[in-house]
């Protein structure tokens, strides 16, 4: 039935068993010192912490999380991981992230896999300019029984699903195998302070760590993490927008492993990574949203995805079964914060995907963001 909502479910679709069961897998770290602190356990701030750690085996990172690992904005998104670009900065992350992931097909074969995905390509739009692999054209990619929109043209190329908490749990035991690297869970960070010696962090619970440098990796809780980093965000033009995640169940006729895009409106439709339906993510225009703001359904959300699945797959084909209301970062040049934040100190690095990159650039922004801040360390270990 068209538009039928359910309630979401306590648990967000992608939770794994361990975090469901409410028990940490990952000690309380006994190294207060280590070389770096990474404030952040998502996707990207797990993946610098690997990062770090395989450039340089002589240094030693911990990693401070809010909740249980991966359960910040990293397991919200559907998430598919598409070769798309928008920059040249953009692309290098993509063909970085892509090339860490076929570095690692076996590790990554449990939360990434691979689906074709058919692009829908308006007259204006030179997607084979903002796609790194190669594209077919002339292909028919989309299913028996789903419909194209009228006046694109459809082109095919390789896309994957991810499982965003899984790779979560891998990336924190590749951290924690090291036996330099730890990842402690249920810590929020609530300030930082720098001084010649160093930067030091205080946690909710009283308890300090000090390090060399600190990578904040908190995507959409950095703009109003405090006053600083609020009037920083705002000079970057770093903003909050409110996105909605629906999940989608399709008639069992239309049901295939495929996937599509049409980025002149906005939409990618996909399997979800562990089957049993699909995923649709749309943006809503609502600027500077709190993450932790409770977020209700939109209707005209509902009427964008309806006027969509209608014409891809029918009416009354498809159901939404439920959703997940979640915030996303934003900038004007539609590329991934990595950079220095000198209002919090010379030792801190923010990193953070904006525009749903983060999951899909993951592994390209982890290593750009190693090499700043191990060059930040060696300068500083020069000067001193």
């Amino acid at each position: 039935m068209r538009g039928r909502r359910t309630p979401s479910p306590t648990s967000p679709p992608g939770t794994s068993r361990s975090s469901r069961s409410g028990g940490g897998r990952w000690p309380v770290a006994a190294d207060r010192h280590p070389d770096v602190l990474v404030v952040g356990g998502g996707v990207i701030g797990l993946a610098t912490a690997a990062a770090l750690l395989e450039r340089d085996p002589h240094r030693s990172v911990t990693v401070l999380e809010r909740d249980f690992i991966g359960r910040g904005a990293s397991m919200y998104p559907g998430a598919i991981d598409m070769p798309y670009f928008r920059t040249a900065l953009h692309r290098q992350l993509v063909e970085a992230s892509w090339a860490w992931h076929e570095a690692r097909a076996r590790e990554t074969a449990a939360y990434r896999r691979e689906v074709p995905m058919t692009w829908f390509v308006d007259a204006e739009i030179d997607l084979p300019s903002h796609v790194a692999p190669p594209l077919t054209s002339g292909a028919r990619g989309i299913p028996p029984g789903w419909r194209a929109p009228e006046g694109v043209r459809e082109v095919v190329g390789r896309s994957f699903v991810i499982d965003p908490e899984a790779w979560c749990q891998a990336l924190a035991q590749e951290v924690t195998r090291s036996g330099r690297g730890q990842v402690v869970e249920h810590t929020p960070v609530v300030a930082l302070d720098e001084d010649a010696r160093g930067a030091t962090v205080k946690c909710a619970d009283g308890r300090t760590y000090s390090a060399g440098h600190v990578v904040l990796a908190l995507g959409p809780w950095l703009p109003d993490w405090n006053e600083r980093t609020r009037a920083w965000s705002a000079n970057l033009g770093l903003r909050t927008k409110r996105v909605f995640g629906l999940n989608i169940a399709v008639d069992e006729s239309l049901r295939a492993n495929a996937a599509v895009g049409w980025p002149g409106a906005d939409m990618y439709f996909h399997p979800a990574h562990g089957g049993g339906g699909y995923r649709l993510s749309l943006r809503h225009d609502e600027w500077g949203v709190d993450p932790d703001a409770p977020h209700e359904m939109a209707d005209v959300v509902i009427e964008r995805a309806s006027g969509f699945l209608d014409l891809l797959l029918g009416k009354g084909r498809w159901s939404v079964s439920g959703h997940r209301v979640f915030v996303d970062s934003y900038t004007h040049e539609f590329e991934p914060v990595i950079a220095p934040c000198r209002a919090l100190g010379e030792r801190v690095t923010v990193a953070t995907g904006t525009h749903g990159s983060g999951i899909r650039l993951a592994p390209g922004i982890a290593e750009l963001t190693a090499r700043t801040v191990l060059s930040s360390l060696d300068q500083k270990r020069g000067v001193a």
